[in-house]
């Protein structure tokens, strides 16, 4: 069976190294892991995602310590064709960046996706001092 990185809720966790591609709550059972591991593989598998070959843990930690960088959050990827995948996000910058500075922190980061196998994004702007109200986030 194919390594696949799924986030497991209940007394039978998995590894805290790997970084989860869907989160399923199973409350443990060994057949609800089964058919939870089988569900994540045919999600990824019909959205033309390979989970192994993106890793939101590395994609948001490498973001965020870019400077003026607060957070980097309510972060969606997914497979526009087989070959490209696009990337909606929120980017809380420090409140003094200025617009051209955001600009060239964009371009900055749209370099970095590409590198990390995201070919489109879609970065939504936050004020630190101006929080999402999203429920999401």
């Amino acid at each position: 069976m194919a390594d696949v990185r799924v986030a497991f809720e209940g007394h039978m966790t998995q590894s805290a190294n790997t970084a989860p591609f869907l989160r399923i709550g199973s409350r443990g059972s060994p057949l609800a892991l089964v058919q939870a591991r089988e569900v994540q593989g045919r999600l990824a598998a019909a959205a033309g995602v390979d989970s192994a070959d993106i890793e939101i843990k590395k994609i948001k930690e490498t973001i965020s310590r870019m400077k003026d960088v607060k957070d980097f959050h309510h972060i969606h990827i997914w497979a526009l064709s087989t070959t490209e995948n696009a990337l909606t996000a929120h980017l809380v910058v420090d409140r003094n960046t200025g617009m051209d500075a955001i600009e060239q922190l964009k371009h900055q980061i749209k370099h970095e996706l590409l590198h990390q196998k995201i070919q489109h994004a879609t970065l939504e702007i936050e004020m630190e001092d101006a929080p999402c109200k999203e429920p999401d986030c």
